[in-house]
């Protein structure tokens, strides 16, 4: 009976430390934020969130009235738009606007009193 229960506890011990060594890695968690300048030239969507590392990330920077999106600053660079990038780290990204200038005259569309010129 001594002998019966000493192979059980050796048992139940190997079976815990199988159970232990075969658990799970644990995944890392990063953060999204973003900024957008100026502050009234439009959204990024999605603005923030919370990602596992390795996760892809698909941002969309969309303009206001007036505005067009021109390139992604921060942690990111590049003018695709929507953005596609894999998480690995905390990332803030900016996306930068511009006010529209339809005439090329240097005179944004918003100010200029001579459209067209």
């Amino acid at each position: 009976m001594k002998r019966l229960l000493s192979y059980i506890v050796i048992v139940l011990s190997i079976s815990l430390i199988v159970i232990q060594s075969c658990s799970k890695e644990e995944i890392t968690v990063y953060d999204l934020t973003s900024e957008v300048i100026p502050f009234d030239g439009g959204i990024i969507s999605p603005a923030l969130g919370t990602y596992d590392s390795g996760e892809q990330v698909s941002i969309s920077a969309i303009p206001f009235q007036g505005y067009s999106f021109k390139n992604w600053n921060g942690n990111s660079s590049g003018t695709n738009n929507p953005f596609t990038f894999t998480i690995k780290s905390d990332t803030k990204v900016i996306a930068i606007f511009e006010e529209n200038d339809s005439d090329g005259d240097g005179v944004s569309d918003i100010m200029d009193e001579c459209p067209n010129t």
